[in-house]
């Protein structure tokens, strides 16, 4: 544990001080003064009131920018986002009890992850839709030789689809930001009795932003579909007990840079019935240029039950850290709202997915 949340703040300062390095050298919307430079050729690009610009995409389907009080959102390729990174989790599949001193666990998965998350219109509608998806392979060397697939790697998916709003600060127009989601989780030899595993959840998000820089809001899952799966004896395919996404409500302060830059932290607590109690994690993102960022996103899932075997049974945590690719160019975001036309929900992963018995 001490590991992984070194590693998480040792990230989290790596996003303030590459947002810090990038702002010294191009603020947002030059980001947001000076000239439009000859690197954004390739977009349409006009001056608002705040002294910044809004770049057109370079899509057929965008026109030129000759009303800034009219945003060019541009077409859904404008507003995709491919990532890749490393991922790190630990969940209930890891749990064992068959282990001298009572239920317990023996460690994490670790692995690579890569994805993509879309926006794109839904008519003359203020609404937007999205869609979403991950793949992601974990424990190269395998497992505990208790099951046949002992040597096998884990294999996740993670598929987000929903509708969702933006504000939008840059003309202080709008201060609310919401939008909802359905996330499917399925995977192949998942925790030490390799299971194979499809759940759902519902995922939802209501953001008011206090100024260009600072928003408040809350995000939580309510569980939908559930499965089967062998979490309790290890070497026991056949003991299995429901699953599914734990019950989570969380309030956030969310936070964004001169630099473009997003930081989120936020705070949360679980369902009665879930064996986590509370949480608390963050997540952010640092542009490198107008196409490339890095990003990052950790939590931990205090265990309902006490310190000891079965306490180390129940705790679970995730961080994932990684680059991401704006093919609209759209890494920065000018105010705390972000750019009109992303997807506002990120996709799901091990740590805004959490399995609970």
């Amino acid at each position: 544990m001490r590991k992984l949340f070194s590693l998480a703040f040792l990230n989290a300062a790596l996003i303030g001080s590459t947002g810090a390095a990038y702002a010294e050298e191009t603020s947002v919307a030059n980001f947001l003064d000076g000239e439009v430079k000859s690197e954004a050729s390739l977009s349409e690009a006009c001056f608002n009131e705040k002294g910044g610009y809004e770049l057109c995409s370079y899509s057929d389907s965008c026109e030129p920018c000759n009303d800034c009080s009219s945003p060019c959102i541009g077409n859904w390729l404008d507003n995709t986002v491919v990532f890749a990174g490393a991922d790190v989790y630990k969940s209930i599949g890891d749990r064992i009890t068959n282990i001298n001193g009572g239920t317990g666990a023996l460690t994490s998965s670790f692995g690579g992850v890569t994805g993509f998350n879309t926006g794109f219109a839904l008519g003359d509608s203020e609404l937007r839709g999205q869609v979403g998806g991950s793949y992601g392979v974990y424990d190269p060397r395998g497992r505990l030789a208790v099951v046949p697939e002992s040597t096998d790697v884990e294999t996740q998916g993670f598929v987000t689809a929903g509708v969702y709003k933006r504000g939008d600060m840059l003309h202080n127009t709008d201060r609310i930001s919401y939008g909802a989601v359905v996330d499917s989780f399925m995977a192949d030899n998942w925790g030490v009795n390799a299971n194979t595993v499809q759940m759902g959840q519902l995922r939802g998000i209501a953001g008011y932003a206090l100024s260009e820089r600072f928003e408040v809001g809350g995000f939580g899952t309510v569980h939908l579909w559930h499965d089967q799966a062998a979490v309790t004896v290890a070497g026991a395919p056949s003991v299995r007990r429901e699953v599914r996404a734990a019950n989570q409500a969380n309030a956030y302060l969310r936070g964004n840079t001169a630099s473009g830059g997003s930081l989120m932290g936020y705070v949360g607590a679980f369902d009665r019935a879930d064996i986590q109690s509370w949480q608390f994690g963050f997540t952010g993102e640092a542009p490198l240029s107008r196409w490339f960022s890095l990003y990052g996103n950790a939590n931990y899932a205090v265990p309902g039950a006490s310190a000891g075997p079965r306490g180390s049974g129940e705790e679970q945590f995730a961080a994932q850290f990684g680059v991401a690719y704006y093919f609209g160019g759209k890494a920065a975001s000018p105010t705390v709202t972000g750019q009109k036309g992303l997807p506002l929900l990120d996709v799901a992963n091990n740590g805004s997915f959490l399995v609970t018995d």
